[in-house]
Parts: C-alpha cells; sequence; structure tokens
C-alpha cells in the first residue's frame, strides 16, 4: 500500500489527511443519522471513526510510514478521550469485542495490525507498568518510564535490556516473556 502511494512521506500525508478532513456524513443506504456518524464528528478525528472496526488498524499504520510519533499521540488521544468507565465509554458498538480488544492492546502499547501476522505495532502505553501473566507460565511485562498525560511519545525502547530499532514486536517476543521498557517523552 505504501507503494502504490508512492512511499512513506506520500502514505503519511495520505493518513494526516483522513485524521484532518473535514466529516462528512454519507447516508449511502442509511435513511437517517446513525450514532457512529454522529460519534466521528463529535471526536473531531476528521473521517477517521474510532467506532468503525475495520478503523481499527489505521493510527498503527504511520509505523510502517516510519513516523511512529504520529501512531503514538492519535493512539492516546482515541483511549483518553473515546474511551471512558461509563455508559458511554465506548465510540460505537462493542462488536464482539473489538473495541475491548483494541484498548486493552493498545492500553498495553502493542496491536495487532494485521490479522494473521505475528506482527505487532508499538503505540503509546497508557500505563507506567503492565504485566500479562501468559498462559505459557511466563510474564510479557511494558514499563513505560516517565508515562504521563504530556509523555506521549517514546523516545527509546528495549526489549529486555536490548534496544530495538523500530516499533515493532513479535508474537514469539512477547510469549518468550521478559520486559519491554520504554523511555517515554514530550
Amino acid at each position: 500500500m505504501i507503494s502504490l502511494y508512492g512511499g512513506k512521506e506520500a502514505f503519511a500525508d495520505k493518513l494526516d489527511s483522513l485524521f484532518s478532513a473535514a466529516p462528512l456524513i454519507d447516508f449511502g443506504f442509511y435513511p437517517d443519522v446513525w450514532n457512529e456518524m454522529v460519534e466521528m464528528v463529535i471526536a473531531d478525528m476528521g473521517m477517521f471513526n474510532q467506532g468503525n472496526q475495520p478503523c481499527h488498524h489505521i493510527p498503527y499504520l504511520y509505523v510502517y510510514a516510519g513516523q511512529s510519533g504520529k501512531t503514538q499521540s492519535i493512539v492516546r488521544r482515541i483511549m483518553t478521550e473515546l474511551y471512558s468507565c461509563t455508559p458511554k465509554g465506548y465510540p460505537g458498538d462493542d462488536d464482539q469485542g473489538a473495541m475491548s480488544s483494541w484498548f486493552v492492546l493498545s492500553a498495553l502499547g502493542i496491536y495487532s495490525v494485521c490479522p494473521g501476522s505475528t506482527e505487532y505495532a508499538i503505540g503509546s502505553p497508557l500505563f507506567e507498568r503492565a504485566t500479562v501473566h501468559l498462559e505459557n507460565g511466563r510474564d510479557f511485562t511494558v514499563i513505560a518510564e516517565g508515562n504521563d498525560d504530556e509523555h506521549v511519545h517514546i523516545r527509546s525502547l528495549s526489549l529486555n535490556g536490548i534496544p530495538l530499532d523500530d516499533c515493532f514486536l513479535d508474537h514469539s517476543q512477547i510469549m518468550a516473556g521478559g520486559t519491554l521498557t520504554l523511555e517515554m517523552t514530550e
């Protein structure tokens, strides 16, 4: 897809236009406005609609374009502005747990962008520390040093003390257990 758009910069520009465009409601075959259309406008993220589950991967595509900072900003904004512990805490309908799983993975700082792939893109974890107790008896811990509302970007990252060159993990790395350490910055 990046090649079809003419390279990483052109692809990132296309993503930028999605998040900055004026929201346009197209009724299509619907007779009236429905909740996800209204939520898209209220979210003020252009034509991006977190309430539409097939869009969940889109903020993470910046990582593939070499602009992971944009992923980190957008994902953190989605988690803090569109999700809450209230009856209206999901943007859209939580069909089959898609909204919940997006939030849980994103709050850990990872997301499986492409179903069937073992690759996870790294975003912006919501917590300073979180541990997942894996079914194989191992633990996978994410530590986000200096993480708060102003420090949502990753300055550096390492897995088990070994620096990572990019914002990707493989499922086998997670299942091996260990610690993903992120140094957060503004």
